[in-house]
């Protein structure tokens, strides 16, 4: 068996399969806000954990990559760059993931940065409630950003009474944990800070619950993003937890690069490809990067004035056929004219697991 963190690198090095290198890994789990890896983060169905390690450095993901192929379960490819898994290291895998409690909720690509701002408001508020119920003023804040300090202060000035929060917050936080394993639970409670009590740290869960901590850390986004998904689904059933984040929902275009939020509203008003290239100054082929990126982020975005259904399907079925997303090898197999922008908008909409 072995560590959480190794098993998460190796499940998506199976994912990616020797056909990026193992940097692409260390970008999507670091949130690297580039189009080749939000792109990759989606083609190769690894985007729920896309900005779920931003604390990881270059050197500790290169260790673990290390230690997995010492250990026998990866082989580079040629330029110590590209990693195929092995038998060994499927086996080890599966092991180890039925083993251990594995988060489910985690949207990393859609949520990790709302599910950021949202926990610096919720535990700061809470703090603060904890601490008027006691009737002080004397704390040290837990969330130090004057911007989540601001927001908290106003909400709190929204409400007439200020001493029934706790018990509103406190049965909308039960019915909401009451659906989780004790061990999350006890996380996300454990992590909060209140009247003469500090949140405990991952390290300090880790040893008390005995697992590792980029276990505890994931299992605690877990159920951040869980929380933000059943309050966003129920906001009457959750009215407190939902006024701390809604206008966080707004923001659908937040994981996408903001050159490409300006081609995006330029579509919208009709503008072709070459119009926007020549507007922006830009080459084309970086509009069609931008295009791509948003057939990769929205769900609803039309293709279709790019690829024919004919071509969709074609492009699509040698995919299939030969198991791989690389743009050359597909394009070998096409017999007429198809650009490489066709094949990465249909593997965007086909393979981007939307």
């Amino acid at each position: 068996m072995i560590s959480f963190m190794e098993a998460l690198i190796l499940s998506m090095l199976v994912k990616v399969n020797g056909e990026r290198t193992i940097y692409s890994i260390f970008h999507i789990l670091n949130g690297k806000k580039s189009f080749q890896t939000i792109q990759d983060s989606h083609l190769y169905s690894i985007s729920k954990w896309f900005d779920t390690s931003k604390n990881m450095n270059r050197r500790d993901f290169e260790t673990i990559v290390t230690k997995l192929h010492n250990q026998g379960f990866i082989h580079f490819i040629t330029d110590k760059k590209h990693v195929i898994v092995k038998t060994e290291g499927q086996k080890v895998l599966n092991e180890t993931f039925s083993k251990m409690d594995i988060p489910k909720y985690i949207d990393g690509i859609s949520l990790q940065r709302q599910a950021r701002i949202f926990w610096k408001r919720l535990s700061l508020f809470v703090q603060v409630i904890s601490n008027i119920n006691h009737q002080t003023s004397i704390y040290i804040p837990i969330q130090r950003d004057s911007t989540i300090q601001h927001f908290v202060k106003q909400y709190l000035m929204s409400f007439s009474n200020r001493l029934t929060i706790g018990e509103c917050l406190h049965r909308e936080l039960l019915t909401l944990l009451q659906h989780l394993p004790e061990s999350q639970r006890h996380i996300f409670v454990w992590k909060l800070s209140g009247f003469h009590r500090a949140g405990w740290t991952n390290q300090q869960i880790s040893k008390k619950l005995t697992m590792d901590e980029w276990h505890i850390h994931y299992l605690f986004l877990n159920t951040l993003h869980y929380i933000i998904q059943e309050i966003k689904n129920a906001p009457t059933q959750f009215p407190i937890l939902f006024n701390l984040c809604n206008d966080l929902f707004t923001e659908h275009l937040t994981h996408i690069t903001e050159s490409s939020q300006v081609t995006y509203r330029m579509l919208e008003k009709g503008y072709g490809v070459d119009e926007i290239a020549a507007t922006r100054g830009l080459k084309t082929n970086t509009v069609e990067d931008h295009i791509v990126e948003l057939a990769l982020s929205i769900r609803d975005f039309d293709i279709s004035p790019y690829v024919s259904q004919i071509v969709f399907q074609e492009i699509l079925t040698i995919s299939n056929r030969l198991k791989t997303k690389q743009l050359k090898v597909i394009k070998q197999e096409l017999d007429h004219l198809v650009s490489y922008f066709q094949i990465r908008l249909v593997l965007a909409k086909s393979g981007g697991g939307l």
